[in-house]
């Protein structure tokens, strides 16, 4: 569900914004959402990037055979080509779920 919201800006960043929107063919509220989306995508990622880290330095995690990760792939490259792509939080939960992580 979308928030009708009010921002005040420097009338130069609005001008940037609105300069920017219309030349990516956007209205400017789409372009600020899509803006902030990607900053938090971003913020995700590098979040993801961290875990990853903490998992190679843990020497108590749990192993999974090459055959599950085999399928765990054919299944997500599915899900991409019909375009059902989840959050970090969905696949990761999915995940632990069916390999009992």
């Amino acid at each position: 569900m979308k928030t009708q919201t009010a921002f005040r800006l420097e009338k130069t960043l609005l001008d940037a914004l609105k300069e920017e929107a219309k030349r990516q063919n956007r209205s400017l509220n789409n372009y600020v959402e899509f803006v902030l989306s990607k900053i938090i995508e971003s913020k995700s990622h590098n979040t993801t990037l961290k875990a990853i880290e903490e998992v190679r330095k843990d020497t108590n995690i749990k192993t999974i055979e090459e055959q599950t990760i085999s399928k765990l792939l054919e299944s997500s490259e599915k899900d991409i080509e019909n375009n059902d792509i989840f959050s970090h939080e969905y696949v990761v939960k999915e995940i632990r779920s069916k390999y009992g992580l």
